[in-house]
């Protein structure tokens, strides 16, 4: 069983840690300060799936929760008096966990914060504000984007490989040479973003609206772009293989020096597109004709 005292101790010093008023945390649970207030004081002992919630905003794992078993400890108010030694020990000590286990910035805003060279952290962003952070080099793969708001960071080189973008807004980042492997980005709001030399093979888009964006160098290899919005989109010496735009409405956008091969247009317009220089195979071509494209400088490789 677990003894409520030391659970609302662990609340207490996680809330604080993240520099939230019970208030907050009530909001972010969906429970009243009240229930809060019982928890720290251990009147009360919130069910599991509340605690597994706060285990994913104060960025520990369940043990931090129940670090002691009923019997361990007196419950009696010598609990409340132990020392400050102790008490700044195991601070310490879960502090120490959470910066080696996973970075969490679930519910923050961060900025102007440099998180360069992370690594295998499996973080989760959702419902966070990032503006401005450096995330060059970082493994976040298998990352968890939920209702983000993402603008003017630099993620350059990093692995966003199997990562979920999910109703957010994604402007003015720098993603040069990132990875977005097996990603699925889903009613994102995507303006005027670097995507130089990305890698979105096995990728998933759709319901998105991309405005300004620049795809220089891309690889897009079993892409799949569906019922998206494409303004003024640049595709310069990208390599599109096996890749399908269904449901997709271009505005104002080019593909330059760019290779089709296996590529699908299904429910596309196509007028309002420019192919310049562009070397296609026969599947490809077909596609474009339907659509209604202008072909004049597109060259049918056999």
């Amino acid at each position: 069983m677990i003894n409520q005292i030391i659970v609302g101790k662990r609340i207490k010093h996680g809330r604080r840690r993240r520099g939230l008023s019970q208030g907050e945390l009530a909001d972010m649970l969906t429970v009243t300060p009240q229930a809060v207030s019982k928890w720290e004081k251990g009147e009360a002992l919130p069910d599991f799936v509340t605690i597994s919630k706060m285990a994913d905003i104060f960025g520990v794992d369940l043990n931090y929760f129940s670090n002691a078993k009923t019997g361990d400890l007196n419950e009696t108010d010598d609990f409340e008096e132990e020392s400050e030694e102790k008490e700044t020990n195991q601070e310490s000590e879960y502090e120490d966990k959470f910066d080696k286990r996973s970075y969490q910035f679930t519910f923050n805003t961060w900025k102007n914060s440099d998180f360069s060279h992370l690594d295998g952290v499996g973080s989760r962003f959702s419902l966070a504000n990032i503006t401005n952070c450096n995330f060059m080099h970082s493994g976040l793969n298998n990352s968890h984007f939920n209702v983000n708001s993402l603008l003017g960071n630099n993620f350059a080189h990093s692995d966003l490989s199997e990562s979920v973008f999910n109703t957010s807004i994604i402007n003015d980042n720098d993603f040069t040479a990132s990875s977005f492997i097996r990603s699925k980005f889903n009613a994102c709001n995507m303006r005027n973003n670097f995507f130089n030399k990305a890698d979105f093979s096995e990728a998933r888009i759709s319901t998105c609206r991309l405005v300004d964006n620049e795809f220089k160098e891309l690889i897009l290899e079993k892409t799949e772009f569906s019922f998206s919005y494409l303004r003024s989109a640049t595709f310069a010496d990208a390599t599109i293989n096996n890749t399908t735009f269904s449901n997709v409405r271009f505005r104002n956008a080019s593909f330059i020096n760019c290779e089709f091969f296996q590529t699908m247009f299904k429910n596309v317009r196509l007028e309002d597109v420019d192919f310049i220089d562009c070397v296609v195979d026969d599947l490809t071509y077909a596609f474009l004709k339907n659509c209604g494209a202008r072909l004049i400088d597109v060259t049918i490789k056999k």
